[in-house]
């Protein structure tokens, strides 16, 4: 799954929370174990080693597959409905395999805060990690050759609607008669429940008196290095360095904009930004998963079962 484009305000951010994690988002990774530093009440917060930086981590990640889970289980799907394609004399691209290791969306949940990152790309979403921008860019262009091999009859048997959004499936198509063998559940217009304790718990952190004081802070700081930004996702949102093309890291960013970029990490760390978010985001999430525990422990075993059920399609197309 890709990673949304970094949004341009709080409003915009709340948003991206449920993006994030309708999008198998919140990838923990594996590349190192946990490792954890003071919080401003002294409390340890974990963080994780992911394609090279430091991530925080938070109480309702475990409650949704990682990046590389969600590959398999998604891997499954494609296995399963172009069987289902093939049934009725058509096909369906296959997805582009995995390259790299995948950024983990909590990099950004607060703002930028990797210094290698910033220096390469400034605001930009990079790709994964290990991948050159020669690289990402080929990438790119593959993923839109893919998308032309689409064509409207597949498309309509593959996700069950024709191009005008009439239903032409009441299956959900080929895709949806592969996510029903997975026990993946359908959408239904409501956020999921994980979806919706992230969303509640980023939207309280985001009023919190701590957090508000931390934005004031760190904006106070910038103000020192010469710019005037209310908050970090207001800097990052700036229109100087919105990107013109898809994926925008086709295109290096402005000095002005890695200058921009370096500073907000700068005083990020020097008013602690990243720990008092993480510390209260995660006093808010606890609280969630204290009250819904039956129905959040409930979709962290369906998912559970979806991955297992998922490692054994993909054993046996392999």
């Amino acid at each position: 799954m890709q990673l949304p484009r970094f949004p341009l305000g709080r409003i915009a951010l709340s948003l991206a929370v449920v993006v994030l994690c309708a999008s198998a988002c919140t990838s923990r990774g594996t590349d190192l174990p946990t490792a954890t530093h003071g919080s401003e009440g002294g409390e340890e917060l974990p963080t994780r080693t992911v394609a090279g930086a430091t991530v925080p981590v938070l109480p309702l990640d475990d409650f949704v597959p990682d990046s590389r889970q969600q590959n398999e289980i998604d891997t499954a799907v494609y296995a399963l409905a172009n069987e289902c394609m093939k049934a009725k004399g058509l096909s369906w691209p296959a997805p582009l395999p995995m390259l790299g290791n995948p950024h983990s969306p909590n990099e950004r949940r607060y703002g930028i805060s990797n210094k290698a990152t910033a220096h390469d790309y400034g605001y930009q979403l990079p790709p994964s990690s290990g991948i050159s921008r020669t690289q990402a860019q080929q990438r790119a262009r593959a993923e839109q050759l893919r998308k032309t091999k689409m064509t409207p009859q597949a498309t309509a048997l593959y996700i069950g609607e024709s191009g005008n959004g009439r239903k032409v499936d009441g299956h959900g198509g080929c895709r949806g008669r592969a996510q029903s063998r997975l026990h993946i559940a359908q959408k239904s217009g409501k956020l999921p429940i994980v979806d919706k304790s992230n969303l509640e718990a980023w939207q309280s952190t985001n009023h919190d008196k701590r957090t508000i004081a931390a934005n004031a802070s760190w904006s106070k700081c910038m103000k020192k290095f010469g710019y005037d930004y209310s908050d970090p996702f207001a800097a990052a949102g700036d229109r100087a360095w919105l990107p013109s093309d898809t994926p925008n890291y086709r295109k290096k960013p402005s000095g002005r904009e890695v200058a921009t970029a370096l500073a907000d990490i700068r005083c990020k760390r020097d008013v602690a930004y990243v720990r008092t978010w993480q510390a209260v985001e995660t006093h808010y999430q606890r609280a969630l998963i204290s009250s819904r525990s039956q129905s959040l422990g409930a979709a962290r075993s369906a998912w559970h079962r979806t991955l297992r059920l998922a490692r054994a399609v993909n054993a046996n197309h392999t």
